[in-house]
C-alpha cells in the first residue's frame, strides 16, 4: 500500500512544477491548497485527483474528480472484527461483525451508505439458533433483510447511494404449506422472491347406478387476489355418467407476479352400461394430479371407493352385480405455478379450496382438498 502511494505521488511530482507543505498537515502538489486533509495533483482547473486519510470510514480514500471517492481495499493493517448481541448500531470502521442472537432477535443498524462507496461489510449470524438477525435498513431494494439460519452469511457493499448485497451464503430457501381453511401470508423478513404451487379442490368419485346423492366438485383454491386454481366439476351422477370438466385457473401477471405452469386439471375414469356388462366391477380410478394422488376405485364387492389428495379425484363406487353400473371416478383441479419477485412488505389472503363429496353419501370417493406450497428464497 505505502509503495502505491508512494507511486502516485511522485507521478503527481514528475508533471508539476510546484511543491508544498502547508500548516493544515495538507500536501499539496501545484497551486491548490485543500481542506481536507488531502493529497491532491492540480492538473487542470477541474480535474484535481485526490487521495485522503477518511477518519470516519478508517481508509484510504482516492478521487479521479476530488468530488466522489472510493476507498481504497486493505489499505488498513487489520480488518476491524466486531463482535455483538441484541441490538448494535454498525460503525464504518466495522469489517467484519459477528451477530449473536442465542438469546433472541439481533438488530443490526446499517450505517449510511451515502458518500461511502467502496465500503464493504461482512455479517455473520455465528449463533446455533433460529433467532433471526436483522439488518436494519434497505440492502438492493430489500427492507431489513434477515438472517435465521446458523452461521449464515452476508456482505453488503455502498455504491455511494445504497447499500448492494454482493455475497450471501449457507441461507437455505424456507417453506410454507396451507392444507386447508383460509388466512393471511406474511412472508418471512428477507425474502426476495417465493414461488408458490396451487391446486384446486378435486372432484368427487360417482356412487354405482344404485341411486342416492350425486358426487359434487371441488372449490377453487384462491391466493392474493391474482392467482385462482380451479375445482373440479361434479360428475354427472352417479353409476353411467360424464366425468367433470379440470379444474381451470385464472392468473394475473404484473411486474411483481410471472406466470410458470398453468395447467388445466384432468377428468377421472369413466364407465358405459353397454361397454362393461360384467356381474363384478371396480369403480373408475380417480385422476392423479400434480401434488396427490387419484382415489382407487371401489371394488367389485360393491364397497365405497377411495379419497382423492391433495386436488385429485375420488375413486367412483364398485359393482357387484350385473343389473348396476360401477361410478364414475373424480376429476382434477387445476394447478398453478407463479413467481412472485420484491414481496418485503407484502400480506396475501389465500383460501385452499375443498375436495368434492362422493356419490351416493360417500360411497363414492372424495376429491382431495386444495394445497398451496409456497418455496422462499432469501
Amino acid at each position: 500500500m505505502i509503495k502505491y502511494i508512494i507511486s502516485i505521488l511522485l507521478l503527481g511530482l514528475l508533471s508539476q512544477s510546484a511543491f508544498a507543505v502547508v500548516a493544515s498537515s495538507n500536501l499539496t502538489i501545484g497551486a491548490k491548497v485543500n481542506s481536507n486533509k488531502s493529497v491532491t495533483f492540480n492538473r487542470n482547473a477541474t480535474n484535481r485527483p485526490q487521495i485522503r486519510w477518511n477518519e470516519t470510514a478508517g481508509a484510504i480514500q482516492f478521487s479521479n474528480d476530488g468530488s466522489t471517492f472510493f476507498s481504497i481495499p486493505n489499505s488498513t493493517p487489520n480488518s476491524q472484527v466486531t463482535s455483538v448481541a441484541g441490538t448494535y448500531s454498525v460503525q464504518l470502521t466495522d469489517d467484519v461483525v459477528l451477530a449473536n442472537a442465542s438469546t433472541g432477535t439481533a438488530t443490526m443498524t446499517l450505517p449510511a451508505s451515502s458518500g461511502n462507496s467502496g465500503k464493504k461489510i461482512i455479517f455473520e449470524k455465528i449463533d446455533s439458533t433460529s433467532n433471526s438477525v436483522i439488518l436494519s435498513g434497505t440492502v438492493d431494494g430489500i427492507t431489513n433483510p434477515t438472517m435465521t439460519t446458523p452461521l449464515q452469511t452476508m456482505t453488503i457493499i455502498s455504491d455511494g447511494t445504497v447499500w448492494r448485497s454482493i455475497g450471501q451464503a449457507r441461507h437455505t430457501p424456507t417453506v410454507t404449506i396451507f392444507s386447508s381453511g383460509s388466512g393471511t401470508y406474511t412472508p418471512p423478513n428477507g425474502v426476495s422472491y417465493f414461488i408458490i404451487d396451487a391446486v384446486g379442490g378435486g372432484g368427487g368419485g360417482s356412487g354405482n347406478s344404485n341411486g342416492g346423492t350425486s358426487p359434487t366438485g371441488g372449490t377453487a383454491t384462491t391466493f392474493g387476489g391474482f392467482l385462482s386454481a380451479g375445482g373440479a366439476s361434479a360428475n354427472g351422477g352417479n353409476g353411467e355418467s360424464a366425468a367433470g370438466a379440470g379444474g381451470t385457473n385464472t392468473l394475473t401477471t404484473s411486474a411483481t407476479v410471472s406466470q410458470i405452469l398453468n395447467i388445466t386439471g384432468g377428468r377421472g375414469t369413466e364407465f358405459s352400461a353397454s361397454a362393461y356388462s360384467y356381474n363384478r366391477l371396480s369403480g373408475g380410478v380417480g385422476c392423479v394430479g400434480p401434488w396427490g394422488s387419484g382415489g382407487a376405485g371401489g371394488l367389485s364387492n360393491g364397497s365405497a371407493a377411495y379419497a382423492g389428495s391433495y386436488g385429485s379425484g375420488g375413486g367412483g363406487q364398485g359393482i357387484n352385480s350385473g343389473s348396476i353400473v360401477a361410478g364414475t371416478g373424480g376429476s382434477c383441479g387445476g394447478y398453478v405455478r407463479a413467481l412472485v419477485v420484491n414481496p418485503a412488505g407484502s400480506t396475501y389472503a389465500y383460501s385452499v379450496g375443498s375436495g368434492g363429496v362422493g356419490g351416493q353419501s360417500g360411497a363414492g370417493g372424495s376429491g382431495g382438498s386444495g394445497y398451496i406450497f409456497i418455496m422462499e428464497y432469501y
